[in-house]
C-alpha cells in the first residue's frame, strides 16, 4: 500500500472498514485474487457499494452459487474484457454477420479457461448450453520465458497444455492453452472459426460468394500515427474487404 501511495499520490486504505470511514466511493472495482474475490464482492453487496469484478467473481460453482445468493438485488457486475479486444471484437463481427454461415466449430488458443470459454460460446452463439467436455493434459519442458515482470531466468521450464473439447451437440468449441503462454514469444496465438460457408484463420477469412467461387479475405488493421502521421498512434478500426468492422 505504501508503494502504491508513494508512485501514484492516492490514497490507500487496510481494510473495507477504513474506506468506507473514509467516504462511500460510487462503486468498488475489485481486482483480487480469486480466492477471496467472492467474499469481497459479498461484503461490499450487503454494505449497498455498487461493485464492477474482474471475472472469475468465485473460485467454483459452489463458491458462485452461494456469491449470487448472497448478492440478491445488489449491483454487482462482472467484467469479461476479451470479447472487446479489436482482434476478436472483429472476428466476432465478422461471424455474426454470416460471412461464414451458419457458425459449426471453433478453436480458441488465445487465452486460459474463462476467458477462452467466454470466446468459444460467443463464436459458437450457444450462450450458456451445457456441453460435454472432455479433456487433457499434456506436459513438456520447454525454454523459459518472460513473465508479468519480464524475463527472469534461462534454461527450461515445465509447460502444461490443457486441450478440451466442448461439444453442444451440432456444434464443437476446441480449447487450447498451454501455461505461460499469455508472455512466451515461442507460444504463439491460434483462432479458427468454421461455417456452413467459410473459415477464419487468425487473420484471413476464406468464403464463397458463389456455389464456385472461393474468396480470401484478410482484416486490415487500420493505425494512425505510423511514418509522418501525426494524429498520435491510435487503432481507427479493423476492416475486411470493403466492410469496416
Amino acid at each position: 500500500r505504501a508503494e502504491l501511495h508513494r508512485t501514484w499520490s492516492v490514497p490507500v486504505f487496510g481494510s473495507l472498514e477504513e474506506l468506507l470511514a473514509a467516504g462511500r466511493p460510487d462503486f468498488v472495482v475489485t481486482a483480487l485474487p480469486r480466492t477471496v474475490n467472492a467474499h469481497t464482492v459479498a461484503d461490499l453487496a450487503r454494505r449497498g457499494v455498487p461493485v464492477l469484478s474482474e471475472t472469475p467473481p468465485a473460485a467454483d460453482l459452489e463458491e458462485m452459487t452461494a456469491l449470487v445468493d448472497a448478492v440478491g438485488d445488489a449491483v454487482v457486475e462482472v467484467a469479461e474484457q476479451y470479447q472487446y479486444l479489436p482482434t476478436y471484437a472483429a472476428a466476432l463481427q465478422a461471424a455474426s454477420r454470416g460471412v461464414l454461415g451458419e457458425v459449426t466449430s471453433a478453436q480458441v488458443s488465445v487465452a486460459q479457461t474463462y476467458h477462452a470459454i467466454s470466446l468459444l460460446r460467443r463464436f459458437l452463439g450457444v450462450g450458456m448450453a451445457d456441453a460435454t467436455v472432455t479433456a487433457v493434459e499434456f506436459t513438456s519442458e520447454l525454454a523459459h520465458g518472460p513473465g508479468r515482470d519480464g524475463w527472469q531466468r534461462e534454461g527450461t521450464t515445465t509447460a502444461r497444455q490443457t486441450i478440451a473439447t466442448l461439444h453442444f451437440g451440432d456444434r464443437l468449441g476446441l480449447y487450447d492453452f498451454t501455461s505461460g503462454q499469455w508472455f512466451h514469444p515461442l507460444l504463439g496465438c491460434r483462432l479458427v472459426v468454421r461455417g456452413q460457408r467459410g473459415e477464419l484463420i487468425d487473420d484471413r477469412v476464406t468464403c464463397l460468394h458463389t456455389p464456385r467461387t472461393p474468396s480470401l479475405l484478410r482484416f486490415e488493421r487500420h493505425q494512425t500515427g505510423t511514418g509522418a502521421d501525426l494524429g498520435g498512434f491510435h487503432l481507427e478500426g479493423i476492416s475486411l474487404g470493403p466492410d469496416r468492422l
